[in-house]
This record gives C-alpha cells, sequence and structure tokens, in this order.
C-alpha cells in the first residue's frame, strides 16, 4: 500500500513539457514588444530575474497596458520586473505571451525566466536582452 501512496504522490507532481513555447527568446536591446505564440492554454504565470520574483498584476487595471478584448479570450493575467512585464494573452485559437521591455541601458545583458503552467504540468522560457 505505502509504494502506491508515494507513487501516487510524485506522479501528481507535474512535469515539464512542451506546451508549443519557444524554450528561448532573444529581446531587441532597444525595447519593445514581443509576441510569444504557444500552442497551450495557461493556467497560470511566473517571472523571475535571478532569485527576485515578478509582481502580479492586472492588464485591464494597468492604465499601460493595452488590453485587446476577443470573445473567447482568457485572461489569467501578468508578470512583471522593473524593465520587463508578460501578460497572457489566451485566447483559445491564439494562445500567446505578450512580453514588453525597456531599452537596456545597463551596458549588461539582462536574462529572465517565465515559468508557464498548464494546471500541473509547465515549461520554462528563457529571454534575454542583450545591451545597447
Amino acid at each position: 500500500m505505502l509504494p502506491l501512496m508515494i507513487l501516487a504522490i510524485f506522479s501528481s507532481c507535474g512535469e515539464e513539457i512542451d506546451l508549443g513555447y519557444p524554450a528561448k527568446v532573444s529581446l531587441n536591446p532597444d525595447g519593445g514588444e514581443v509576441e510569444l505564440k504557444g500552442s497551450s492554454l495557461l493556467t497560470a504565470l511566473d517571472l523571475y530575474e535571478g532569485d527576485m520574483r515578478g509582481e502580479l498584476f492586472n492588464p485591464a487595471l494597468d492604465s499601460e497596458a493595452t488590453d485587446e478584448r476577443e470573445d473567447d479570450m482568457i485572461n489569467i493575467g501578468g508578470m512583471r520586473l522593473p524593465w520587463i512585464s508578460v501578460i497572457c494573452v489566451q485566447n483559445k485559437s491564439n494562445p500567446r505571451l505578450r512580453v514588453n521591455v525597456s531599452p537596456n541601458e545597463t551596458g549588461r545583458k539582462r536574462k529572465v525566466v517565465i515559468h508557464c503552467f498548464r494546471g500541473n504540468d509547465w515549461c520554462e522560457i528563457e529571454a534575454v536582452q542583450g545591451s545597447k
């Protein structure tokens, strides 16, 4: 009985799978917006720069975010750090992430990891922005 319980616990933890989003993306040093298309609707999103976690925000309430409305859109919100924001635009026929970055004038490259979740399953996107 105990081995079955252990198996059930580990099998419910989820795993890293291909959700159709790119594993790596290069961001323009001059800043701007990039859309990352996927093949799966997401249920959650997370953003990390090293050990700094992004702040959760609602794009519909943010005056700086442009929020398009579509009949079958599911909005799970967005995550942001001081120089980058990621908005989840989950349209059943066209799931995607909208990534906005400010110009990189730090003199060094910047890197974040975007964690995308669908239930217990997940994928990671490494986003790197070179310096100007």
